[in-house]
């Protein structure tokens, strides 16, 4: 308990440091993507419905479900992340050479994750799903650095695979 100013007392409240998931998690739950996207007028309630749906009936997120199911564009889903999650889209200008080897073709195309470059023990990767936390603790682990994650939409990372990427590296159809 502390004085106040008019010589009450007046609890104190002892507040914890929360990790950047934990922000992220309580950003997401109070902004939650089918709200934003309805809020924005981009989908209907009833495709909102009907995607949470689909997505109830099995373990895709809602994005995916949305983009899947032709109510969204890779770009719309992009920019609604981009407000949602507070984060930077990729800039393609900066793929370094050199960053690309650090992860192989069949670990980038299993994760839609692309190595963009590397600043102080950072890998900067633009991804699909920057919410894939396994995706982004094996790309750590296999690089032994700190990923960065910018957004990107599938369709920009599978054509940075195909372009950055020699053919006798390919591992699966999306490559």
């Amino acid at each position: 308990m502390n004085q106040g100013t008019s010589g009450t007392t007046v609890p104190v409240r002892r507040y914890r440091t929360i990790t950047t998931h934990e922000r992220v998690d309580a950003a997401m739950r109070a902004t939650r993507l089918g709200d934003i996207l309805l809020e924005a007028g981009l989908i209907t309630k009833e495709q909102l419905d009907e995607a949470l749906a689909l997505q109830a009936a099995g373990e895709r997120r809602l994005g995916e479900v949305l983009l899947d199911m032709g109510f969204v564009s890779e770009e719309i889903m992009v920019k609604v992340l981009e407000f949602q999650l507070g984060m930077v889209r990729a800039c393609w200008s900066q793929v370094k050479p050199d960053t690309v080897r650090l992860l192989p073709r069949r670990v980038a195309a299993r994760h839609l994750a692309f190595p963009l470059a590397v600043e102080e023990n950072r890998l900067l990767v633009a991804m699909a799903d920057p919410l894939d936390h396994l995706a982004l603790r094996e790309l750590g682990r296999i690089t032994k650095m700190q990923p960065e994650v910018y957004l990107a939409t599938r369709s920009e990372i599978i054509s940075a695979i195909e372009r950055w990427y020699p053919r006798q590296e390919q591992d699966g159809p999306n490559c």
